[in-house]
């Protein structure tokens, strides 16, 4: 089957489609179910061919990084397949409003924003554990799942570590979102430390927080124009943990778990425009974007735009979904590890009370 027969219904077996999530310049996102398991799954697709590369590219490179990560707070991958003229990622589909949508609406409260501030803040640290940079964290790209909290999507930008480089980005192109890049990653594209993360998680926090961006918001210069006096309402310490999460030299940003950990004892009444107590009415948002799909295309100068400006979307038609923010995860077999921790420790004790017995007798 041809380029030009493929379309976001052409499935590879076992899969059928419900219904166009997303759609990009080099490919979409659909919802479908996967029939042999009976559950819902986001299929990204990209067509082969000569000039669609990059975006083969690209899938490959999320597909591998998801490969190696497994945490709550990171959308989980099940399969990378290639079928008739075109690539395809399935991934576990997460239903809920995305943070932009959240955003939007202004009716998350303070504790939710916080919460999904801590989460996303989790995730990263997991992410940084493998030495991979996520290199395009926003708010479009995490989602609010009702059961497991803020998870974070797309990694088509991310960045493996050196001696991986099969996988990393096409070298010499920006790629990643004007606003929440950090000045290095705007002047040297092949950039990949953690810092970068941290420089986006701290425009994050300004604009969950504070509703604000911290800079002057010109991708040519990237300059930062704030400093303590900036933050009047905010306690000393919090106000310089927010300046120093975006602090043009990378080796003096808080990681995003220091910046939380220095967020953490600020009065929640300290925070700015707290809204209502619950999330409104927001779409179902797509469990990833496509609007990145080709690193090759030019870059725009428009700070509020993505350097990729994104093609028509059609998002899934169903009924909102509110969201609360969840309990921290805790994953089962950490219980189980503890128990056994506890046991071996019983039994060590025993055997030493059992040997002084014998000993003494």
């Amino acid at each position: 089957m041809t380029n030009a027969q493929l379309n976001p219904g052409v499935l590879p077996a076992g899969f059928e489609f419900r219904s166009l999530i997303a759609m990009g310049t080099g490919g979409w996102v659909v919802l479908a179910r996967q029939t042999a398991l009976q559950r819902d799954v986001a299929v990204k697709t990209v067509l082969l061919g000569a000039g669609s590369r990059p975006a083969v590219r690209r899938l490959e490179r999320e597909g591998r990084v998801l490969a190696g990560l497994n945490h709550p707070g990171i959308v989980r991958i099940h399969q990378l397949m290639a079928h008739q003229a075109a690539l395809f990622l399935v991934m576990e589909y997460l239903p809920g409003p995305n943070l932009e949508s959240g955003l939007a609406d202004g009716s998350l409260t303070i504790e939710q924003r916080i919460a999904v501030l801590t989460q996303v803040a989790a995730a990263l640290t997991a992410v940084h554990s493998q030495h991979i940079a996520h290199r395009d964290l926003k708010p479009s790209n995490i989602v609010l799942h009702p059961l497991r909290g803020a998870v974070l999507l797309d990694f088509g930008l991310a960045r493996l570590p050196v001696g991986r480089a099969a996988f990393r980005t096409a070298l010499g192109n920006v790629s990643g979102t004007p606003r929440y890049m950090a000045p290095e990653q705007r002047d040297d594209p092949d950039a990949e430390s953690p810092a970068i993360d941290a420089f986006a998680f701290g425009v994050l926090a300004h604009e969950v927080l504070l509703g604000r961006l911290p800079t002057d918001a010109s991708f040519a210069g990237g300059r930062t124009v704030i400093d303590v006096r900036s933050y009047p309402q905010l306690p000393a310490s919090a106000a310089s943990a927010l300046v120093q999460a975006v602090d043009r030299r990378p080796d003096r940003r808080l990681t995003p778990g220091q910046l939380i950990e220095r967020l953490a004892p600020v009065p929640l009444a300290s925070w700015p425009g707290q809204p209502p107590s619950r999330l409104g009415s927001v779409p179902v948002s797509a469990p990833t974007e496509t609007q990145d799909l080709d690193p090759d295309s030019g870059a725009g100068a428009d700070p509020d735009r993505p350097l990729h400006p994104p093609d028509t979307v059609d998002l899934d038609s169903r009924s909102p979904v509110g969201w609360v923010a969840p309990a921290v995860y805790r994953p089962r077999h950490q219980r189980r590890w503890l128990a056994v921790g506890v046991a071996c420790l019983i039994g060590l004790l025993v055997g030493v009370v059992v040997a002084y017995l014998v000993l003494v007798r």
